[in-house]
């Protein structure tokens, strides 16, 4: 029996929202069915965790002892860069886990995203053969955040993911974007690299998207506000939109990250509607903030179109999430996302931060409900037959047993 460590930056997944939580909670249950025995290891411990409890299965790092000496350690190196003193420590705390839970029985593999290089640290130190997970390369995400890739701690955050992944023992990717573009980034061959793509539960019927069931003119936006995830082109479009009708509303759920200004501050989601929308488009936008799963799910149900608008994304669990539940979903092409829906790409993509196209592409949605009702079964479709966590779990398991063999 195969026994795997998935490293996740925060448990449970209803208090991290995360997309790499969100990804292991996806794959370990099926991992699991399938034979393997699967711990996850927490990064932090997050707030309200003590209200929804801990899960018996998951260790958390901030739980570990820090050695003599440590302490110290840390703070001289804190005084050279707090950045690089808090990730050190991260990786260290990942190391000490990872050990105990060798001693109690021997790991196999230990999967790690790739943020900040801690996958280099680990190696050597760490028991078990690593894998590195591509989730968000920091390379593509800092132009499509808006930020300077000139700062030194970005600099130094990309060189350092590089190192990680050239020498990591294995490398797997959720979509051909993500493996293609990590290759040209960094000059690296990888041969061993695999494209595994992220799994996503299915949903009961009982509990999918229903025509009459929905909330007409609702679209739905579940993402942070920032430029990355595209809030600014879908706020954009909106008003385009409800220019033409104005019985459509905006749902917004998800974190209030900033959105830069064009003069080096940034600008809260309250002020950036202020500033685009005219003010009978303000009135009919509802802003949620963070949503749990569950919540997520029920606006889903409710929206009558669901969007997804990021600039890029190594894979594109929200578009996946919305397929499964049968919602109608629009979305930007960049990244993987034309991956994912290639199979009618004429109909539901759009260029990432084009306004204008995706303004069109909504109100075809909302003036051809048959067309879309129909695009709606195909997608969930193709979310059975692709992403089914067993599928997945299938895929991710062979490529475990094969490098342990």
């Amino acid at each position: 029996m195969i026994r795997a460590v998935l490293i996740a930056p925060g448990w449970p997944p209803a208090l991290s929202q995360n997309g790499v939580t969100s990804y292991v909670a996806g794959l370990r249950p099926a991992l699991e069915a399938a034979g393997a025995d699967v711990r996850v290891i927490s990064a932090a411990l997050l707030p309200g965790l003590e209200r929804v409890g801990r899960d018996p299965r998951v260790d958390y790092a901030d739980d570990e002892p820090r050695p003599r000496g440590w302490y110290l350690q840390n703070r001289l190196l804190s005084l050279v860069s707090q950045r690089r003193a808090d990730a050190q420590h991260l990786a260290a705390r990942f190391e000490w886990t990872l050990r105990r839970l060798d001693r109690e029985r021997p790991v196999d593999v230990y999967e790690i995203e790739e943020a900040n290089g801690h996958g280099l640290k680990l190696l050597g130190r760490a028991p078990g053969t690593q894998v590195v997970r591509l989730h968000g390369p920091w390379f593509l995400c800092v132009p499509a955040l808006g930020l300077d890739a000139s700062e030194p701690d970005n600099q130094r955050r990309i060189e350092a993911e590089g190192r990680s992944i050239r020498r990591a023992p294995s490398v797997t990717s959720p979509s051909r974007f993500a493996l293609r573009a990590v290759r040209d980034r960094y000059h690296a061959s990888l041969p061993g690299a695999r494209v595994i793509p992220n799994a996503t539960p299915a949903v009961p019927e009982a509990a999918r998207w229903r025509r009459d069931a929905c909330e007409p003119g609702a679209i739905l936006f579940v993402g942070r506000f920032d430029r990355l995830k595209g809030a600014d082109t879908v706020i954009e479009a909106f008003g385009r939109v409800h220019a033409r009708r104005p019985d459509v509303t905006l749902i917004f759920a998800g974190p209030d990250r900033g959105m830069p200004d064009g003069a080096g501050g940034t600008r809260s989601f309250a002020e950036h509607v202020e500033r685009t929308l005219e003010p009978a488009a303000r009135g009919a936008v509802r802003y949620l903030g963070p949503q749990t799963p569950a919540e997520i799910a029920a606006l889903r149900r409710r929206a009558e179109l669901t969007v997804v608008a990021s600039r890029f994304e190594t894979f594109g669990m929200t578009v996946i999430e919305a397929l499964a539940a049968g919602s109608p979903v629009v979305a930007a092409s960049g990244g993987a996302i034309g991956e994912l829906l290639d199979w009618a790409a004429d109909q539901l993509l759009f260029t990432p931060g084009d306004a204008e196209a995706l303004a069109a592409r909504l109100m075809a949605g909302l003036e051809e409900p048959g067309r879309v009702d129909a695009l709606a079964r195909r997608g969930l479709a193709i979310a059975a037959e692709r992403y089914a966590p067993e599928v997945v779990a299938a895929r991710t398991l062979d490529h475990y047993r094969a490098l342990t063999a």
